[in-house]
């Protein structure tokens, strides 16, 4: 219903909707006054036509649609026209089917037409206005006051006491970028490891100093790293760099020596672990600095234990979590992932009742008209191709 079935072109704004609608309009007010001489009701049209065509001159405009000129892509939004949804659509043909139900049972009671379709703009109106204050009355919670959607990671839903902090996954060092740096030998150098920031009053809390080993647990899973104190972090939130953590299992192909973990998966029942076996290593091959490798930690990998967090309006991930941390056990080794994957779809099924349903408008599952440096095939955008 929400999908854009046409739009009406932006040239009919420079004026021509406009005098389409005026001579339309006092066509049917000269209708009146002169042929079925009922001259009050022909004035009473007057307001009408004013209230309509200011509507159509003013208001209908900042409606329109924006989007990329084929023209100048890179340049700013132009309107497209006014998209005409189906749900509009459906109105309209309704409104026609009750004027035609009107008129066909005025013929058989034998009550004049006209003096509906003098009615007709305000029953339509009142049943707009109507329809609409009924919903604001029942989403009353969106529009009583500006408000915002606490996040998972409130302070509100953070208890201290439980040893429950704000983990930023989306922290990195500056070094390096995503996977997309991981070839790069000289920045895996640099950087190759990814300890957990921790604030030097938090280290004090959990008991834990420099190089000691922390676990660190979301709804679905956990894994264990080593501490970093610091001052450069906030009190109760710690941060992993996402970038690092990279592994490779026995049977893959031998690649990347520099920054992968050899490790070893075991699934009990959904209960997923990844345990590090060996780190990067240097090894004899056509490049030189394959022989120069010198550091043994390739950094633990997080991203795992992260459930599907759709946000409840624009249905994209959330990223923050909400962790408890405590100190590892001693069955528990540094780098070591475990993942329940069956908590995991629980977790995402219950943040997806809270985010509205998809697709979006005109049936996307994102904005169309988003400029992007590398654009995807246009079909990629929509739910049903």
């Amino acid at each position: 219903m929400q999908q854009t079935l046409f739009h009406i072109p932006h040239s009919l704004f420079d004026g021509w909707l406009l005098a389409i609608w005026l001579i339309l309009g006092f066509g049917m007010m000269g209708y009146q006054w002169l042929i079925s001489k009922r001259r009050s009701e022909a004035l009473g049209l007057l307001p009408i036509i004013v209230i309509v065509g200011l509507v159509i001159q003013f208001v209908l405009p900042g409606l329109e649609n924006k989007g990329i000129n084929p023209a100048d892509p890179q340049g700013d939004l132009v309107p497209l026209g006014l998209a005409i949804r189906g749900y509009g659509f459906f109105m309209l043909l309704a409104i026609v089917a009750g004027l035609g139900l009107a008129y066909w049972r005025c013929r058989q009671v034998g009550y004049e037409f006209d003096r509906i379709m003098s009615l007709c703009f305000w029953i339509i109106l009142s049943g707009l206005v109507g329809a609409r204050l009924f919903y604001v009355i029942q989403k009353w919670d969106e529009f009583a006051k500006p408000e915002y959607i606490p996040s998972q990671v409130h302070p509100d839903h953070i208890d201290p006491e439980k040893s429950e902090y704000v983990l930023l996954p989306t922290f990195r060092l500056p070094t390096l970028i995503h996977s997309r740096s991981g070839n790069a030998k000289w920045l895996a150098e640099i950087s190759n490891r990814n300890p957990l920031w921790v604030h030097t009053s938090d280290a004090g809390r959990l008991g834990v100093q420099d190089g000691d080993l922390l676990r660190v647990a979301t709804d679905i899973g956990y894994f264990v790293d080593r501490v970093w104190v610091t001052e450069a972090i906030r009190p109760g939130v710690i941060a992993c760099s996402h970038h690092l953590g990279r592994w490779r299992r026995q049977q893959d192909a031998l690649a990347n020596r520099w920054a992968t973990n050899l490790v070893e998966i075991q699934d009990e029942d959904g209960v997923w672990k990844m345990r590090q076996l060996d780190g990067p290593s240097s090894s004899a091959s056509s490049d030189a600095d394959s022989a120069r490798i010198f550091w043994k930690d390739g950094g633990v990998h997080q991203n795992l234990i992260h459930a599907v967090q759709p946000d409840p309006i624009s249905g994209m991930h959330c990223w923050h979590q909400k962790v408890t941390v405590t100190v590892a056990g001693p069955e528990d080794q540094y780098g070591d992932v475990v993942v329940d994957t069956n908590r995991s779809m629980e977790i995402y099924r219950k943040w997806l009742e809270m985010t509205r349903p998809a697709p979006g408008p005109d049936n996307l599952r994102r904005p169309l008209w988003m400029k992007r440096p590398l654009r995807p095939d246009e079909s990629k955008f929509y739910m049903d191709r």
